[in-house]
């Protein structure tokens, strides 16, 4: 800690008053680097314990990129008032608070990065022991590289435990005024955020947690509600020890007699016709029900194929006579490392939806 409030006076009569008696930006005659004086403004302080106490905070935290950094202590000097202040950078930027009333709607890019780098630089200060204590929109800067900054701690946040639990009710409330700018088709994504970081009750791999969901996110976002359903009982029932070289086999599924695969006339009178030994006719009604089934399953499971989840095949089986049935269906999962990436993911940070329906084939003939 550099305690030069003996030694280095600082003129700030032309510096830039940024908030009133308490915050001034200021050009280091001798770097050039524009840098900023803080002061205490609202409260009592004439022994510096507050002044000190807030610098103590950042300067412990100021080698972490995502707190500004502290440099001294220091006499600033103000119409022929001297007063103790800390020195630290002037971070060049607009709050959260500003980068969500000026536009209308935000890529859950941003959203994402930002929400990651908060959540980052809370699990660091935590880590020390430090608090924030006014974790609002406000306190957040945004740099020109889209680098997040943590700003004003609050010098009385000495309560750790009580100020923890108010830093991340704080920080759940920036993420969902966040997470309700997001384009609309891009909702899905940060809606899995939000329920991520809403459910969380502290900030130690929070980050981790973010990284690993956006690496899933991608893909995600490409599948509709009735895919998302499928991939998360597919992924439920999936044992814990997984190989590549497994399938997931269902045999037996008695297919549902519809409409599209009810008897027609011809069919009956070739069965009739069969039955008596007449003539021995070629089962078509296989065909048509698995026309019939495979466009189910082509239609709720081609998705997931796109996307590399998994791949299968099936087939009709007439277990009865022929054109009467009973029709059964096999069919065969093939499985891909995607798809236990994603096993791993939501074990990690829930992002499937959970589902009333077990049962795999229902969801794909229904």
């Amino acid at each position: 800690m550099l305690d030069l409030r003996n030694d280095k006076f600082i003129e700030l009569d032309s510096a830039i008053e940024l908030h009133p008696e308490s915050v001034y930006s200021f050009i280091d005659p001798i770097t050039g680097k524009k840098l900023v004086a803080k002061f205490i403004a609202i409260y009592d302080d004439p022994d510096d314990a507050i002044l000190l106490n807030e610098y103590k905070k950042l300067f412990l935290l100021s080698a972490e990129p995502e707190i500004g950094t502290v440099y001294y202590l220091a006499s600033g000097k103000i119409k022929n008032d001297t007063r103790s202040c800390y020195v630290m950078d002037f971070i060049e930027g607009e709050t959260i608070h500003d980068l969500i009333e000026k536009n209308e709607f935000l890529s859950y890019e941003t959203i994402s990065s930002i929400t990651a780098q908060l959540a980052s630089g809370m699990d660091k200060s935590h880590n020390f022991e430090i608090a924030h204590g006014d974790l609002h929109s406000k306190n957040v800067i945004i740099g020109e590289y889209g680098y997040v900054k943590i700003i004003d701690y609050l010098s009385h946040a000495v309560n750790f435990t009580f100020f923890s639990r108010k830093d991340l009710e704080d920080f759940k409330e920036i993420v969902n005024r966040l997470c309700n700018k997001v384009y609309t088709y891009e909702t899905s994504s940060a809606e899995v955020l939000r329920k991520l970081c809403l459910s969380t009750e502290t900030f130690k791999d929070l980050l981790w947690k973010i990284e690993k969901l956006n690496d899933v996110l991608f893909d995600y976002s490409f599948i509709d509600d009735e895919g998302k359903k499928i991939a998360s009982v597919v992924i439920a029932q999936l044992p814990n020890h997984l190989l590549v070289s497994m399938v997931r086999n269902e045999a037996d599924h008695e297919i549902e007699i519809t409409a599209e695969v009810e008897i027609t006339e011809e069919e009956s009178r070739m069965a009739e016709q069969h039955l008596t030994k007449k003539v021995r006719y070629l089962d078509t009604r296989v065909g048509r029900i698995e026309l019939y089934v495979g466009e189910k399953i082509t239609q709720k499971l081609h998705q997931l194929k796109q996307i590399g989840l998994l791949d299968w095949s099936y087939q009709i089986v007439n277990k009865g006579e022929r054109f009467l049935g009973p029709y059964f269906l096999d069919y065969q999962i093939n499985l891909t490392p995607k798809l236990f990436r994603w096993k791993k993911v939501n074990s990690i940070a829930e992002f499937l939806p959970t589902s009333d329906e077990d049962d795999l084939t229902k969801l794909l003939l229904r």
